[in-house]
C-alpha cells in the first residue's frame, strides 16, 4: 500500500482521462461487445485505484483530528481533516477559489498582504492573456462540440446529456477561473525581517524562514534539459510564466508552505519564483543575509 501513497492524484486523473478518451475512440474499430467488457474493466480498475489511494491517505488521520481540535477548530473542519491531506487540501483550495469568485461578484477587495516589502508577479505575467484565450476557446467549443457529436451519429438523448455535462463543466471552469484571477491579481510575495511570505493566489501560501534559504540567484530563463534534482525536488511558484529567481533551500524550509491547500509532499531543495522585479528581490534578500548562490542542476 505504501506504493499508492507515492502516486499523485493528478497522475491518477490523467491516466483515467486518457484511458476513457481512448475507450471512447475505440467505438470506430472495436466491436460493441468487446467495448462493453473494456468499459467495465476500466471502471472496476479506476474504482480500485481510487479507493486504495484514498485509503492510504487516512494514515495519521486521528492525529490530524486531535491536532485540529487542540487548535480550537470547529467539529466539521476537524472531521474533514481525517481525510487524506491532499484531498482535504484540494477541497479547501476549491472552496477558496469559489470564495474569490463570490468576492469578485460582490466587488470586495482582497485581504491585504502581511506587513513587509511586497513583490508582485501580475504586471509582467502572460496569465491574463492566456485566460482570455482559454475563455474564448471554451465558449466556441460548446457549439462546435455539439455539431461534431451530431456529425458522428451520436444518439440525440446521449448527445443532449453530454452537451449539458460540457455546459456545466464550462460554467464551473469559469467560476474557478474568475476566483483564481481574483486572488492572483491581489497576491504578492512579502519579505520581512525573518521570512519570505509566499502567496501565489490561492495555489501557494506559506512562510519560508530566511535562515533556511542558503542561496539566491536571478534565473533569466527556464533551464534547458533535465535537472539532476528531479521535478520532486523543485517547487515552481509562478502564475504561468518561466521563473526568474531561484532560491536554494535547506531541509524543512517549506514545512509551513501549502500547495493547493496541502503540505509540500516531497523534500524540496530549490524554489523557483516568478516576480516582476527579480533583481530588487535578490538585493532585498542579500540585505537580510541571504548569500548569492550557484544554481543546483
Amino acid at each position: 500500500m505504501n506504493g499508492f501513497a507515492r502516486i499523485r492524484w493528478s497522475s491518477i486523473a490523467g491516466a483515467v482521462f486518457f484511458s476513457a478518451f481512448v475507450l471512447a475512440l475505440s467505438r470506430f474499430w472495436v466491436p460493441e461487445e468487446i467495448r462493453q467488457v473494456l468499459k467495465a474493466a476500466l471502471l472496476a480498475l479506476t474504482a480500485a485505484v481510487l479507493v486504495s489511494r484514498y485509503a492510504v491517505g487516512f494514515q495519521g488521520g486521528i492525529a490530524r483530528f486531535q491536532a485540529s481540535r487542540a487548535s480550537s477548530r470547529g467539529w466539521i473542519w476537524s472531521a474533514m481533516s481525517i481525510q487524506p491531506v491532499e484531498v482535504f487540501g484540494a477541497q479547501r483550495f476549491v472552496a477558496t477559489l469559489v470564495l474569490g469568485f463570490l468576492r469578485q461578484l460582490a466587488g470586495r477587495a482582497a485581504p491585504e498582504p502581511p506587513q513587509g516589502e511586497a513583490f508582485r508577479y501580475w504586471r509582467t505575467s502572460t496569465y491574463p492573456a492566456a485566460a482570455v484565450v482559454l475563455a474564448i476557446c471554451l465558449v466556441i467549443e460548446l457549439p462546435v462540440g455539439a455539431l461534431l457529436m451530431k456529425g458522428l451519429g451520436m444518439a440525440e438523448a446521449k448527445r443532449e446529456l453530454l452537451h449539458e455535462a460540457l455546459l456545466v463543466l464550462t460554467t464551473w471552469v469559469f467560476v474557478l477561473g474568475i476566483g483564481d484571477r481574483y486572488w492572483l491579481k491581489a497576491g504578492a510575495h512579502v519579505l520581512d525581517a525573518a521570512h519570505l511570505h509566499l502567496q501565489l493566489g490561492a495555489c501557494v501560501r506559506g512562510a519560508v524562514p530566511l535562515r533556511l534559504v542558503t542561496g539566491a540567484l536571478v534565473q533569466p530563463r527556464r533551464a534547458k534539459g533535465r535537472s539532476s534534482l528531479g521535478k520532486e525536488r523543485i517547487l515552481e511558484v509562478s502564475p504561468l510564466d518561466s521563473p526568474n529567481l531561484r532560491l536554494l533551500l535547506a531541509p524543512e524550509a517549506l514545512s509551513n508552505v501549502r500547495v493547493r491547500g496541502a503540505p509540500v509532499p516531497d523534500p524540496v531543495e530549490v524554489l523557483d519564483l516568478r516576480v516582476d522585479e527579480p533583481e530588487r528581490l535578490l538585493a532585498a534578500l542579500a540585505a537580510r543575509g541571504v548569500p548569492a548562490g550557484a544554481s543546483r542542476s
